[in-house]
């Protein structure tokens, strides 16, 4: 249905009830609906390819002595899925492995909570593994007596 409506002399303005939409909204701080549309309401989460791309550094001590574990870290993000802090919920029990896993954290990305539409503030509960065989895999670069000073003999 479209109306014309006498804005100033001489200009009409036309206005098509209901089939155009204009969203300023993401101007505002607004993000698109989520994928499962209106009302899909979604926590925050980190970008697992920026996770992914981004490893914690495994402190060389703990490579060197054998020590594996996992951080279980709690991180806040903004509304625009920046890093505010970010905190140990679950130790490794190895300081070392805890420090490296919130350093790591600092440098991910992350995606808003998105509650009705609107961008909120969110913690995430994130998972860091130090496992030396992914470590290994990871890094076939290092010669395999390099690998071998950094485990202890087997008896």
């Amino acid at each position: 249905m479209m109306k014309f409506k006498r804005a100033w002399p001489g200009i009409a303005v036309i206005a098509i009830a209901g089939s155009f939409m204009c969203n300023f909204g993401y101007a505002q701080g607004r993000v698109p609906p989520p994928p499962g549309g209106i009302g899909s309401d979604r926590g925050a989460s980190v970008d697992i390819l920026s996770k992914n791309s981004n490893p914690p550094v495994y402190p060389p001590d703990a490579l060197h002595d054998s020590i594996e574990g996992t951080v279980v870290v709690i991180v806040k993000v903004n509304e625009y899925g920046e890093f505010l802090r970010a905190f140990v919920d679950r130790s490794s029990k190895n300081r070392q492995l805890d420090q490296a896993a919130l350093e790591a954290a600092r440098h991910w990305r992350y995606n808003p909570a998105v509650y009705n539409g609107m961008p909120q503030s969110d913690s995430i509960r994130i998972p860091v593994d130090f496992d030396l065989e992914k470590y290994w895999e990871a890094h076939p670069d290092t010669t395999s007596e390099q690998a071998k000073s950094f485990y202890p003999p087997v008896r």
